[in-house]
């Protein structure tokens, strides 16, 4: 079979150029790339004591993941066509796409399981420090308790013949 050597679609796929398609999806696999990298940033933040620069981060992914959404949504003609617009390019630009959408699914599959590993470290810590809180105001309370009866005990007891105040 012989591929077609012109940078556009064929007549059965939607009319988006090769040239513009590669370049969004190398955009896309950049953006893809830059979320990576965040997302081990994200990793060592989890564990330290600045929620404000993980917010931060949270914030830089989710300005990278709505540039994702644009590129979805100029490439979506191509895609809901694709094996018929694939064929409308070159065999450079095919292998080049091929190379890129394996390269992006690589790089989202690993953010997905990073992703679900940090909320996974996040709900254990909110769940230590939850435990940790509730064990803190128990004692609190208790020492309340102990401290209200001792005043009482001490107002009442250790002055005989001395009436308590209450």
């Amino acid at each position: 079979m012989t591929r077609n050597t012109t940078t556009r679609a064929t007549d059965n796929a939607p009319d988006l150029p090769g040239e513009t398609a590669i370049e969004l999806l190398e955009e896309q696999d950049g953006l893809y790339a830059r979320l990576e990298t965040l997302a081990v940033r994200q990793h060592r933040l989890i564990f330290g004591d600045d929620p404000g620069r993980l917010l931060v981060l949270l914030a830089e992914r989710r300005q990278l993941t709505e540039g994702l959404s644009r590129i979805a949504e100029r490439l979506a003609p191509a895609r809901t066509k694709w094996s018929a617009y694939r064929e409308g390019l070159t065999t450079a630009q095919q292998d080049l796409a091929d190379r890129l959408l394996s390269q992006t699914q690589g790089r989202l599959r690993r953010l997905m399981e990073g992703d679900t590993e940090d909320a996974r470290l996040l709900s254990l810590q909110t769940s230590r420090a939850g435990e940790g809180l509730r064990e803190h105001f128990s004692r609190s309370q208790a020492i309340q308790a102990y401290q209200g009866r001792g005043a009482a005990v001490g107002s009442r007891f250790d002055r005989p013949g001395e009436e308590s105040e209450t």
